[in-house]
């Protein structure tokens, strides 16, 4: 597929810069795969979807404040690090937003003595660096002088309410630079009410990386190198997803990052999901044969980018680009902060 046909005009006004006033708010599009039927609702509508049986599953990553402003020890110059990735102990993967960083830089904020960050090498043909905190800790780093690593698109300072707003209501761990966004509207009351369906709610984890806001550059999908990620899946979730789909039920992705958890980990010939943790670089587009996932809840994408691919994968092209006219027309917001799809 051509990755021009994956473009489409997104007014600049219809981006969400802030989160709606109130955590469920959001409006919701309902898109019927089979029917190809579109209906608007609010968020909080989902629980009326959801069907006895039905499984919806969560990725429970933690977005912190890995966003930090540190200077270089030698003039300093100050950059913008993104803690991108945790390697090993004290190694990291590290977006440098600056120009001029160099192998062998160190970097620090306030003090070099009580903490530094040491640039190892760069990744070729990648905007990442591989670096080592030689001083200090990034727990330290980042409760005393971080950001909430916004996307990129938000030209604000972030603020107190985005630490809270940018996270789930139900995050536990891990370290993700980006949020899983199509659960970011999901509230304790709007869980509450799918449980009393009698749904079922697990969480899986993907720490989601700088690549989730990375265009298609190439002229084709196929040609794109999607990015890695950390995923981890435990065998309890795996046996309980294998008993609802052995006994009919739907399987719930909340967000991209979920799906790709599922797929990566289900078995093409048997469609059993197994236990896994380690890094996945699965790349959903048109063509790809599901294995797992019956229903997608979904925020609305960048034009040209793998996220865009993925969900034209699930719903169709020619659906998706209809939902997307419709959503541009009835002036949903889109992006991190947005308003959701629900693809049935």
């Amino acid at each position: 597929m051509r990755t021009e046909k994956l473009n489409y005009n997104l007014p600049a006004e219809l981006i969400a810069y802030d989160p709606p006033a109130k955590r469920g708010s959001s409006r919701l599009l309902i898109v019927d795969r089979t029917t190809g039927s579109i209906e608007h609702g609010s968020y909080a509508d989902i629980p009326k979807y959801i069907q006895k049986n039905d499984m919806i599953v969560l990725n429970r990553t933690h977005v912190p404040k890995a966003r930090v402003y540190m200077k270089d020890q030698a003039n300093d110059r100050t950059f913008e690090v993104l803690f991108n990735k945790q390697l090993g102990k004290n190694e990291w993967e590290l977006l440098i937003g600056g120009r001029n960083a160099h192998k062998g830089m160190r970097l620090y904020v306030n003090d070099p003595t009580k903490n530094l960050l040491v640039l190892k090498e760069q990744i070729p043909e990648q905007p990442i660096w591989i670096a080592q905190i030689e001083i200090g800790s990034p727990e330290d780093l980042f409760d005393k002088y971080g950001h909430v690593p916004l996307p990129p698109y938000i030209k604000r300072d972030d603020v107190a309410t985005d630490l809270e707003r940018y996270n789930t209501v139900f995050s536990e761990r891990g370290h993700s630079a980006a949020a899983p966004t199509a659960s970011l509207n999901l509230t304790d009351d709007i869980l509450k009410k799918v449980k009393k369906k009698g749904a079922y709610v697990e969480k899986v984890q993907l720490d989601v990386g700088w690549g989730t806001f990375a265009p298609i550059r190439s002229d084709n999908i196929e040609e794109h190198h999607i990015h890695t990620e950390k995923i981890r899946i435990e065998p309890t979730t795996c046996d309980t997803i294998n008993d609802l789909k052995t006994r009919g039920g739907r399987l719930w992705a909340f967000g991209t990052t979920v799906t790709r958890v599922v797929e990566s980990a289900t078995d093409p010939v048997t469609r059993k999901i197994e236990p896994y943790t380690g890094e996945t670089d699965i790349y959903i587009y048109p063509g790809y044969v599901w294995k797992i996932v019956d229903v997608l809840v979904t925020n609305f994408h960048a034009p040209k980018t793998s996220l865009l691919a993925l969900v034209s994968s699930f719903m169709g092209y020619e659906l998706m680009m209809k939902a997307y006219e419709e959503a541009v027309r009835e002036r949903y917001k889109f992006l991190s902060y947005g308003d959701s799809m629900l693809i049935i």
